[in-house]
C-alpha cells in the first residue's frame, strides 16, 4: 500500500537520449517533489505512456527510433493521452524546428542548457493551468 506522500507525487516522464541530461533533470525534479521516469528514445517513451500513468512529459526533439515531433504527434492522436501536458526541451536553436513542436501539440518549449532553478516552477504552472 502506498503512503499518502507517494500518492500525491506528480509523475513525469523524461524522453531524452542524453543520459547526463536525464540524470540532471531527475535530480532537479526529485528534489522538487516529483516522481520521475526516463526513456532513451521515443518508442520506449510511447510504450511507457501506454502502460503507466504520467501527469506530464518532457520530450527532446532529437531521439532515436521515434523522434520528439513524431512522439508528440502520436501522443496527441492517442485516446487518454491527448490532454497530457508536454514540455519540449531541446538543444535545437532553429525557431522553425521549435515552432514545429508547438504545431504538433507541445504546450511549452525550453532550450538547452536548462536553467534548473526555473524548471520546477514551469512544470508547476503547466500542471495547474
Amino acid at each position: 500500500m502506498q503512503n499518502q506522500e507517494s500518492m500525491n507525487m506528480r509523475r513525469i516522464l523524461i524522453a531524452d537520449d542524453d543520459t547526463l541530461f536525464q540524470e540532471l533533470a531527475c535530480c532537479c525534479l526529485r528534489q522538487a517533489g516529483y516522481e520521475v521516469a526516463t526513456a532513451s528514445d521515443g518508442a520506449a517513451a510511447m510504450g511507457m505512456l501506454m502502460e503507466e500513468s504520467f501527469e506530464l512529459a518532457i520530450i527532446d526533439l532529437v531521439m532515436p527510433q521515434i523522434d520528439g515531433l513524431r512522439l508528440i504527434a502520436l501522443i496527441r492522436a492517442t485516446t487518454g493521452l491527448r490532454e497530457l501536458p508536454i514540455l519540449v526541451i531541446t538543444a535545437e536553436e532553429d525557431p522553425k524546428v521549435r515552432c514545429e513542436g508547438f504545431q504538433v501539440g507541445a504546450n511549452e518549449c525550453m532550450t538547452k542548457p536548462v536553467d534548473w532553478s526555473k524548471l520546477p516552477d514551469m512544470l508547476d504552472g503547466m500542471l495547474t493551468s
